[in-house]
């Protein structure tokens, strides 16, 4: 197949750029497909952005169908290390934001970089084929489009993971993707199984809204105060000129243990692991629930038996409702798995990017980082932009990365260990992979993110 060479397309420049096949296919205009398709535009490469609901956002549009977005969500990283270069958000959004204000922000991002001519709304990808030097489109009515690329965009929580357990329960379960509103909690003994910082979340609406609200955890985790010494905590460690000289000079740490404490203390286990080998918990509001016995905590569950829950500790007890809180599958379900490295249940390429052997073939945001995850994602569209650009423009410099990217071994995780679970396999040390970029830049001669003016017009 035409892909498989290192070479293939990059001399096709008589393809005209008003051809349809020209240009690049962007799926989803959510964070990751608006911060591509600005990239894009800077350098007027042609694309066409799908997005399969009536308006654009992602996950961050509550009437988004599929989202796993609740009521009482919020930004987990926040506003002063989050906002996509050149549009920070604004100082009268809440510290952590609310979804709402996601959502409005991204929309404001969308219409100051006139990024909507790009999108095709209520345009839903159903399948995604390699045609010779291009790529086949199929919609779910049936129509297509030939593409020259592909750039995956569509988000890393659209497809719920989900355990199983032996024997059976008679009572309602389901993944916390389906979950909205604390209502649904109203009179019902409720069990929360896994505990990120979705899970955590939804523990504290069971907390105030159920009958009886149980955490099923399989380990411990290390907690985060989203404030220390007045400030977020991110700040502490991405913005810490924000910081009042006489705060910056306290020691964090001391900071972090006199909000969080002992949490062996409330019930919960002890970490097996270091911080900062695991995804942390910025929840302290759960803690406060423990320490007035809103929320039990329980072992991993051991067999269901009619209305009644056992655990690994041989403990049993009834509950209405189980609520999955037990992450996604990083995958691009339009696109057969074949054409990808895969680890489990979670797509593989090299920056979290590049396909090996597919060289028009991008992913931006399949990643997780334990920081706020927009400054990842533009770089990660940075890339893209710029290698494309040069497969258009610059051939020899094209073929030049793509024979780097096949012998590179640069670690996205910076040589740190993180624990062995699915969640981990594309976790992404902010700080080493920013590195890299930079030196990637340096050697193919592409400007930096920061040296560039991506400001609205």
């Amino acid at each position: 197949m035409a892909l498989n060479n290192p070479s293939a397309g990059i001399e096709s420049e008589q393809i005209s750029h008003d051809s349809s096949v020209a240009s690049y296919c962007i799926v989803g205009a959510g964070p990751s497909g608006l911060a591509t398709s600005r990239a894009l535009s800077q350098l007027d490469i042609p694309h066409v952005v799908y997005e399969k609901h009536t308006d654009l956002g992602g996950i961050w549009d509550l009437d988004n169908p599929g989202t796993p977005l609740y009521e009482s969500a919020h930004f987990i990283s926040s506003k002063w290390t989050s906002g996509f270069t050149g549009f920070p958000m604004s100082e009268a959004m809440a510290d952590y934001p609310h979804h709402s204000e996601i959502r409005r922000y991204l929309n404001d991002f969308a219409d100051a970089c006139d990024l909507r001519r790009h999108i095709r709304f209520s345009t839903d990808v159903a399948r995604i084929e390699p045609e010779g030097a291009f790529w086949r489109v199929t919609f779910a009515d049936g129509g297509t489009a030939l593409h020259r690329g592909v750039i995956c965009a569509n988000g890393v929580t659209w497809l719920p993971s989900a355990p199983s357990w032996p024997g059976q329960f008679d009572g309602e379960i389901r993944h916390s993707a389906t979950y909205r509103s604390p209502s649904e909690f109203s009179g019902k003994r409720v069990l929360i199984v896994g505990l990120g910082n979705s899970g955590a979340d939804i523990a504290c609406d069971a907390a105030r809204h159920s009958e009886h609200a149980v955490i099923s955890v399989r380990r411990g985790y290390h907690f985060l105060p989203k404030h220390v010494y007045g400030w977020p905590i991110d700040v502490h460690f991405r913005r810490p000129e924000l910081i009042p000289t006489d705060v910056r000079a306290l020691d964090l740490r001391l900071g972090v243990f006199a909000v969080t404490g002992d949490v062996t203390r409330l019930g919960l286990p002890a970490p097996d692991h270091e911080l900062g080998q695991a995804h942390p918990l910025l929840n302290t509001q759960l803690l406060h629930h423990l320490a007035h016995g809103d929320i039990e905590v329980r072992p991993d569950i051991a067999r269901l038996d009619g209305q009644s829950v056992e655990f690994q500790d041989g403990s049993r007890i009834q509950v209405d409702l189980i609520l999955l809180a037990t992450g996604y599958r990083v995958q691009a379900p339009y696109l057969d798995a074949s054409l990808f490295d895969t680890n489990g249940q979670r797509v593989m390429q090299y920056l979290n990017v590049f396909n090996r052997q597919h060289h028009e073939l991008f992913t931006v945001g399949f990643a997780e980082v334990a920081a706020g995850i927009y400054p990842l994602i533009e770089q990660m569209a940075h890339l893209v932009a710029r290698h494309i650009n040069d497969r258009l423009r610059q051939p020899s410099v094209a073929r030049a990365f793509e024979a780097w990217k096949q012998s590179d071994d640069f670690d996205p995780k910076g040589g740190k260990r993180f624990i062995d679970s699915d969640r981990h396999t594309n976790y992404v040390d902010l700080a080493s992979y920013l590195s890299h970029v930079e030196r990637l830049c340096q050697r193919f001669g592409w400007p930096t993110l920061e040296s560039m003016d991506v400001r609205p017009a």
